[in-house]
């Protein structure tokens, strides 16, 4: 009998992407106290915070908002 690894006997025949995996992920930096603030509403909703700032980041494309950008702080 011939010696065979798993990954022989269990590869797959017509391997497909999975469909349900449309996650994109994207590094991002966010400033301390916002981190801090969604840290906050983690405790009193145990909701974990990146997925918090998830929600409310999809709520403000959904909603077409966004936040109040001071311009004066921005130029050069």
């Amino acid at each position: 009998m011939e010696a065979r690894t798993l990954t022989e006997d269990y590869k797959p025949i017509n391997p497909k992407p999975n469909p349900y995996f449309k996650i994109f992920k994207e590094e991002v930096y966010i400033d301390k106290k916002i981190i801090e603030y969604f840290k906050k509403l983690e405790q009193e909703t145990k909701i974990p915070y990146p997925n918090l700032i998830n929600f409310y980041l999809s709520d403000c494309v959904k909603n077409n908002s966004g936040p109040e950008i001071p311009l004066h702080e921005y130029e050069e």
